[in-house]
Formats: C-alpha cells, structure tokens, sequence
C-alpha cells in the first residue's frame, strides 16, 4: 500500500517523539515497553495518499 508515517510520543515524556515511514509491505511489531510506555498514530492527512491495508493483531489474557 502507500506509504504513511507512523507516529510516536513517550507518555510521560512528551519531548520525545519520532516518526517512522512505513513502505509497502512493511510490518511493525510492538511490544513490551513499546505498549506500555508509548502512544501511537497514523494521523489523518489533509489529501488522499493512496490505498493501504492496516491489521492489527492483540493478545488478549
């Protein structure tokens, strides 16, 4: 699919944040720290950038 940035934000540090560019056929894992520490987005963009599929999968205990 097209591409998108994917964002991220520290929850208790706001001053750290990053993007990531996520290509076609990408995949991101995230876990332990990842989960519990940090926030995360695609964000909504003002244009159209072209298809793209997002699953996610949970473990849930």
């Amino acid at each position: 699919g097209a591409e998108r940035f994917f964002h991220f934000k520290h929850r208790l540090n706001k001053a750290l944040n990053y993007k990531l560019l996520l290509g076609h056929g990408s995949l991101l894992v995230m876990k332990g720290e990842m989960q519990h520490f940090w926030l995360h987005q695609l964000p909504k963009t003002k244009q159209t950038l072209g298809e793209r599929i997002n699953l996610t999968f949970r473990s849930i205990n």
